[in-house]
């Protein structure tokens, strides 16, 4: 014994110190006997006390096991559901689904396309599988199927006693009938609650179905890696054989693939496949389902992967029923819980009979004008923009016909311009985003007024299209604003808005899905609820041509939304109805908003950025949009028949270098003329509730004499309100100024021959020059006593801005009108200078209601300034985006905090 070994004894053998102490030669054996009698009676009542503490436990225990039983029960009578809605049998049948079409001249659904599986999901009949995959596929998975009900209840039991003995959470244990209902339902998670329900299915299913055709459905649905589903089809693609055609190895080994299909993929861990395969056929001579002799030959056999598919038949449906297919099986997922797999083998091999809503006159026209290389304009370079289109029923949103890309499509279920590509939208979200809820919440009218000038002066943001010496235009209305694309009268109007508001109004009121209150991108955090994705359209991950097509639809439907659907219905095999689509319309806004909204749009195809999209006798209404570095180009347009959108773009996002008409616009006008083509003539609709007003263009208050004698004229407007809205306060920018009849100048002591006009008091300072058109129309009051500069190259009230602050000047003028006289001051008159006949603003619209000057004409009064951003002469200039007007910034730019709205804003720009 070690020296540690004889301590530890002499530890543990030791007697108390109390009890060496009592210890004396003299004890007698009366006084053993006694301690003897007291341990005894000691240890009696110690064994009574565990008894009773054993039989408290055991009690505890009783009612703690009862109440968990209850619990259990009662939560399997209310919250579980042992029912599944499947039929087997349907999923096997293999019938060809249908799709079918309406003609709405005549009423009669006719056959559009036929849907059916090709051969990598081709389903194999129980009969036709061998044996020994049956075998092999019983012996791995649940060895005990041909007599247990469903749930392996041994299995079960282990797998529960290892979880509460500290085993694995994963339960394991599942039957070949569990593994059915998790191939079904795709409940997979690892709770026990699931557990319990997908037991109670297996029971209910081994109820209702013979073992051969749980087995059968298993064998077919089951995934084995590469994209494939069924044995039949793992066949064809590991051994380009039938599977009836099979080898015991070869048959081992893709049923070795089901477990973990990613780590026993024959075609890429060879290696690992084989170890599993020699698994399986040990467990299946173990059982005795083969033989020895077959066990060592099936080993040996050398397995002839082929890494290359069989050719398949590939099937090309159009456009709309991609779309359609991508609907209906969202529709059986979200309604019924099905997996992706059982979906898509129920849609295609299940015999449903589905009704498009497509009209095909409308898709006819459209695949026609997108198979036409002519119909948008050819660019420079070996590489031509993709295009897209949807076209709605504004009333009910049924999408009537899609065009996913150009050229002819030569797949099934290929990448949809149309319905999955997402772009930036750029000025297209201004009238959902910005002048529909400013309306509806009578914040924004008609006629109200914002400066044209940067909101963020430090940074010159935002900046409008136009990018030259005239980059802004100074006090502008609303309806200018929209005929022009304006980005900064849409960025103050969304401040005043909020972009919160201006959020919930887009997404939740027009169903505009694709924005985000807030996302990580790049392990960076995005908002889509702010001034540049809000006003010009800069969004993180952009929107998609069907969404806005059914938001605008709303302007059209008298303020009503309707979500955009593809079909109406859809039939199970036996004439029941699977799914069913109806118009569900939403109030978005009022008639009145939606009225107002139409007048806007209206105005931007007869006076603004959409004139070419002018249809003969019929109304149209639309807005154009262009994107940062002119990378996407858009026209959402719609009339009382129709509203379609148009994308033109790259497939990987890059500048279009193109100066002629927006490509887009062009796309739209040829299809729109020919659907309108021999159409009654309409208009929008009215509405009550609408009145006319006058306004002053520079204040959007009511007008007083002042803006009645403006220099530039009179500068009274009229627009249309909600009765309620309209202007009732005096105009508070107008004031009285003298200027000099002569030079049209402001007077000096000198000029005799003066006269009183009304200019603008309204305050710029910019620490850098830059000019605004209506600079020179600007006033503020001099105070009693102000010293006027002695010269004539600054405004007469320079002196009341902050040192070495600019107020802008008007571009192209020599002797602006808020300077002082350059004739009459200090000196005679002088005979030799010829005085300016008129001093005239080259953008100010005399008719406020043709800002242009000319109903119909597509150039302003001055050919510097281009009047469409689609239009542009000249192709160097920057697009209508967040930096260079009305579209998007870069969502990667960081966001500096706006001071005063505590709002973000692109830095930088």
């Amino acid at each position: 014994m070690s020296k540690n070994d004889k301590r530890k004894f002499n530890i543990l053998t030791r007697q108390p110190r109390a009890a060496r102490a009592a210890k004396t030669p003299a004890e007698s054996p009366d006084a053993a006997s006694q301690t003897t009698h007291k341990g005894r009676s000691k240890g009696r009542r110690v064994g009574r006390q565990v008894l009773r503490v054993l039989s408290t436990l055991m009690l505890m225990g009783c009612f703690t096991g009862a109440f968990v039983l209850i619990s259990l029960f009662y939560y399997i009578v209310n919250y579980l559901d042992p029912q599944m809605n499947v039929d087997l049998g349907s999923y096997k049948l293999a019938y060809t689904s249908f799709v079918y079409y309406t003609d709405r001249q005549t009423g009669e659904d006719h056959l559009l396309e036929m849907l059916y599986h090709t051969e990598n999901r081709e389903w194999v009949d129980f009969a036709h599988i061998p044996q020994h995959m049956k075998e092999a596929a019983v012996a791995i998975e649940d060895e005990r199927f041909w007599k247990h009900n469903g749930v392996d209840w041994k299995r079960t039991l282990a797998a529960t006693l290892n979880l509460f003995t500290g085993g694995s959470t994963r339960f394991g244990a599942s039957t070949i009938a569990q593994q059915v209902v998790k191939n079904i339902t795709g409940e997979d998670s690892y709770s026990m609650m699931r557990k319990v329900e997908e037991i109670l299915r297996a029971l209910n299913l081994n109820k209702r179905y013979h073992r051969e055709e749980i087995l059968e459905f298993y064998l077919n649905t089951a995934y084995f890696a590469q994209n494939t589903n069924g044995v039949q089809a793992a066949s064809r693609v590991y051994f380009d054989k039938d599977v009836g055609e099979l080898s015991l190895a070869e048959a081992a080994s893709i049923i070795g693939i089901t477990q973990y299909p990613g780590k026993y993929d024959p075609f890429r861990y060879p290696e690992n496949n084989k170890e599993r395969q020699e698994t399986i056929l040990w467990k299946m001579l173990d059982l005795n389902m083969i033989t020895r002799e077959e066990y060592d030959l099936a080993k040996a056999e050398e397995l002839d992967f082929k890494q290359e598919k069989q050719q398949m038949f590939k099937q090309v449906q159009s456009w709309y029923v991609d779309r359609v297919i991508t609907d209906v099986l969202n529709d059986l997922r979200g309604t019924y819980g099905y997996t992706m797999a059982y979906a898509t083998n129920l849609l295609y091999s299940g015999g449903l009979r589905i009704y498009a809503a497509l009209d095909m006159d409308v898709q006819r026209v459209l695949d026609a004008a997108f198979l036409d290389a002519s119909t948008f304009p050819k660019l420079s370079g070996e590489e031509q923009p993709q295009a897209s289109m949807t076209v709605l029923d504004p009333y009910t949103g049924a999408v009537l016909g899609i065009a996913g890309a150009r050229g002819e499509k030569t797949g099934a279920r290929l990448f949809n311009y149309a319905t999955d590509a997402k772009r930036q939208p750029g000025s297209t979200i201004k009238p959902l985003s910005v002048y529909a809820p400013g309306i509806e919440y009578n914040i924004i009218t008609q006629g109200s007024v914002y400066d044209d000038s940067p909101v963020l002066v430090d940074t010159r943001w935002p900046r409008n299209y136009d990018t030259s010496y005239a980059a802004y235009r100074g006090l502008m209305d609303v309806k200018e604003a929209v005929y022009r694309s304006v980005n900064t009268i849409a960025v103050r109007g969304l401040l005043d808005v909020g972009v919160e508001r201006s959020f919930d109004f887009i997404t939740e009121n027009l169903g505009v899905s694709t924005l985000h209150r807030r996302t990580i991108v790049n392990g960076q955090v995005k908002t889509d609820m702010d001034l540049s994705p809000l006003s010009l359209g800069g969004v993180t991950y952009g929107v998609t041509n069907m969404e806005m097509a059914a938001a605008y639809a709303t302007f059209a439907n008298r303020g009503v939304y309707n979500k955009p659907y593809t079909y109406t219905k859809v039939l199970a095999n036996d004439g029941s109805v699977l799914l069913e689509r109806k118009p569900n319309p939403v109030v978005a806004m009022s008639e009145q908003t939606a009225y107002l909204i139409n007048d806007l749009l209206t105005g931007v195809v007869q006076y603004g950025t959409g004139t070419p999209a002018r249809l003969t006798n019929m109304a149209v209404a639309g807005k154009t949009g262009t994107t940062s570095d002119d990378v996407d180009r858009w026209f959402v347009g719609y009339t009382p028949y129709y509203v379609g959108v148009v994308w033109f773009g790259y497939e990987q996002p890059r500048t279009i270098r193109y100066s002629g008409t927006n490509p887009a616009l062009q796309g739209w006008r040829r299809v729109m003329t020919e659907l309108h083509s021999g159409l009654p003539q309409r208009s929008f609709f009215s509405a009550t509730g609408i009145v006319s007003g006058s306004y002053c263009l520079d204040s959007g208050l009511a007008p007083t004499a002042d803006c009645r004698n403006d220099a530039r004229g009179s500068r009274v407007a009229s627009a249309n309100y909600k009765r309620g809205t309209t202007p009732s306060e005096p105009c508070n920018v107008h004031v009285k100024a003298s200027i000099c009849a002569d030079s049209l100048m402001i007077a000096s002591p000198y000029c005799s021959n003066v006269r009183t006009v009304g200019m603008i008091d309204i305050k710029r300072e910019f620490p850098y020059h830059i000019s605004v058109v209506d600079a020179q129309y600007t006033y503020l009051p001099l105070p009693e006593g102000y010293s006027i500069p002695p010269d004539s190259s600054t405004p007469v009230y320079q002196n009341l801005l902050e040192p070495g602050m600019s107020s802008a000047a008007s571009p192209g003028v020599d002797d602006p009108m808020n300077h002082l006289c350059i004739i009459h001051y200090g000196y005679p008159e002088q005979t030799d200078r010829t005085p300016p006949e008129e001093v005239a603003d080259p953008y100010g619209p005399l008719n406020p209601n043709d800002p242009f000057g000319q109903a119909g004409s597509q150039q302003p009064t001055d050919p510097s300034l281009p009047m469409n951003p689609d239009d542009d002469p000249n192709p160097t200039q920057q697009p209508d985006d967040g930096q260079h007007g009305g579209g998007s910034i870069s969502p990667d730019q960081p966001m500096p905090t706006y001071p005063d709205t505590n709002t973000n804003l692109p830095d930088g720009l």
